[in-house]
């Protein structure tokens, strides 16, 4: 029974256990049929109580007891009148016929063998003696008027009467015995089978207690405690464990289903989270280098701004100079040569401050390309996240 409750799959024990009950029920029954048929009218029993009874009759009174032929024969002895006696023979003559249905009846019944023994070696045959000796020599002595031959042949009639009387007797009281006994045999039968049936639906109510325990045992329970897993899971509380994974039966598939979704489900909330937090990332990223790129055009900016005022500061300044110098050469004219000198060094002055001013336009230029390409990659980096 160990064995058999742990075996592997739950659907064999299950098919098992309900197997057990269907023998017991069939035991049950059969043994409630075998009763039922031993005990029942018409039954073995019941045939045996009834030939002892239908026996018994038959012995007492007539046919099989030959008192009444007995009777007959002692008053055929004292009667006179052959019109009695007549009627006292064709009486005797039923007797008989009636006698010899009754030997054929027996000869042909399941007796016990004591039973036929006593039947047929001494109550008939003794009943027979007393028949055959009646017809064959008392009726004609008494017909012939010969009454001492009569007296002497009922004397030995007597004789074999009471030997068929006491064989009467005996058999009377083996056949009250065996009904006894038979009426014994049929109550401990029926209490035989009382006991056992109570032992069998015993054993039933037993092993039925045994099926709803397993199944208490080793499903519901089991079931109930994977169905609060699946609670907890469906407000993802994944380290949640799930009992019976390590069972080898439909409960554990089950349950080893369970894990692989709690798996499934901490690793998809993991990715999740890893994902979102990428996310998060880049977008920190993204408004990092879009502040760098601002300071750095603001920055820029203002250095193109401070280097054109100081380009315009320098023009001015050199035009200036230019004045000062004209004016210097309208009032010293005696010093021409270092007027001219002078003229000389501000137009040098005067390139200069115009390669200043292309070499400020260049930068801006630059500066404005510098900010395109940076703008570009901007945009090219946050397409790439």
């Amino acid at each position: 029974m160990r064995r058999f409750l742990m075996t592997p799959s739950l659907t064999r024990q299950l098919f098992g256990l309900i197997a057990l009950l269907i023998t017991g029920v069939v035991i049950g029954s059969a043994i409630f049929l075998h009763g039922f048929n031993e005990l029942k009218v018409q039954g073995p029993v019941y045939q045996r109580i009834k030939i002892a009874n239908d026996l018994t009759a038959d012995i007492l009174p007539p046919p099989l007891y030959l008192v009444e032929a007995y009777l007959i024969v002692t008053q055929m002895r004292a009667v006179q009148d052959a019109e009695r006696m007549a009627g006292l023979e064709a009486r005797f003559t039923q007797l008989v016929k009636d006698f010899d249905e009754r030997e054929a009846y027996w000869a042909k019944q399941p007796l016990k063998p004591q039973t036929r023994k006593t039947l047929k070696q001494d109550a008939l045959a003794f009943g027979r003696q007393v028949i055959n000796l009646t017809q064959t020599r008392l009726i004609p002595a008494l017909r012939a008027g010969q009454q001492a031959e009569a007296d002497l042949i009922a004397a030995a009639i007597d004789g074999l009467y009471e030997r068929h009387r006491a064989a009467v007797d005996t058999l009377v009281t083996i056949v009250a015995e065996e009904v006894t006994a038979a009426e014994a045999a049929a109550t401990a039968r029926d209490s035989a089978m009382t006991w056992r049936l109570t032992l069998v639906f015993v054993g039933l109510i037993a092993l039925a207690g045994i099926v709803v325990s397993t199944l208490a045992r080793r499903v519901c329970r089991p079931i109930r405690a994977i169905t609060g897993v699946i609670a907890k899971l469906t407000d993802r509380d994944w380290l949640v464990e799930c009992p019976g994974a390590d069972r080898k039966d439909e409960v554990g598939q089950m349950a080893r289903a369970i894990v692989k979704l709690r798996d499934r489900g901490m690793a998809t909330e993991r990715l999740a989270a890893e994902q979102a937090a990428e996310h998060v990332a880049r977008e920190t990223r993204a408004r990092a280098r879009a502040d760098l790129t601002h300071d750095f055009e603001d920055k820029v900016g203002a250095l193109v701004g401070a280097l054109s005022s100081a380009a315009t500061e320098l023009e001015a300044t050199a035009q200036s100079m230019t004045g000062i110098a004209g004016r210097t050469n309208e009032q010293a004219g005696t010093v021409a040569s270092a007027a001219q000198q002078m003229s000389a060094n501000v137009q040098t002055v005067s390139a200069s401050a115009e390669e200043l001013g292309a070499s400020i336009n260049e930068i801006s230029r630059q500066v404005a390309q510098s900010a395109d390409i940076t703008a570009r990659a901007v945009r090219d980096a946050e397409r790439t996240d």
